[in-house]
């Protein structure tokens, strides 16, 4: 019922970190997963609270790369903005996939590196990734998975950071960037 009530309310994709006039770019690099298309649902083992990361490939990453950064978002939230499912930063211009699961699951115990990344503050709060789990019955939410390029290497933060502060770090110097779109409903 309360999904119902909520369901005109949307965060939109203004706020999404790829629309952030900081860090403009050509949308060059083309985001996919092996296991749905862009814009459609995707399959129940990356949806509910024991879901995990997708897996993710990426090509056509600009040669002056220097590093990448993932966010992941969530524009059908009834929030002002969208809401963060992940963050990693720092990984090699070389990378090119996360496999199924690699993030592990945000929580106060997660790590706050991955052998090749560095991971940010998913919902504001943890490091790792936060499962697709919509309200029931607010209809279907788009969760966007992007990847940009930098023509610098961040730092390694002293605490994982917020969307915020990573935006503010990357403003600049984003090359290009990419996303992949995944629908999950309750």
């Amino acid at each position: 019922m309360i999904g119902r009530l909520l369901r005109p309310l949307r965060s939109g994709t203004a706020r999404l970190a790829g629309n952030d006039p900081r860090i403009a770019a050509p949308a060059t690099i083309e985001v996919s997963s092996p296991d749905f298309a862009s814009g459609t649902m995707m399959p129940a083992r990356y949806r509910g609270k024991d879901a995990v990361l997708p897996p993710l490939r990426w090509t056509d990453v600009p040669a002056g790369a220097r590093q990448l950064a993932l966010v992941v978002e969530d524009v059908d939230v009834p929030f002002a903005t969208p809401l963060v499912h992940a963050i990693a930063y720092g990984l090699s211009p070389q990378k090119v996939a996360f496999e199924g699961g690699e993030i592990p699951k945000a929580g106060p115990r997660t790590p706050p590196d991955l052998p090749d990344a560095w991971l940010g503050r998913a919902m504001g709060m943890f490091p790792g990734y936060l499962a697709p789990t919509p309200i029931p019955g607010h209809g279907p939410h788009r969760y966007v998975y992007q990847i940009f390029a930098l023509d610098t290497e961040l730092a390694r933060f002293a605490s994982p950071p917020s969307k915020k502060a990573l935006l503010a770090a990357m403003a600049g110097h984003v090359l290009a960037r990419g996303a992949v779109v995944g629908i999950a409903e309750a």
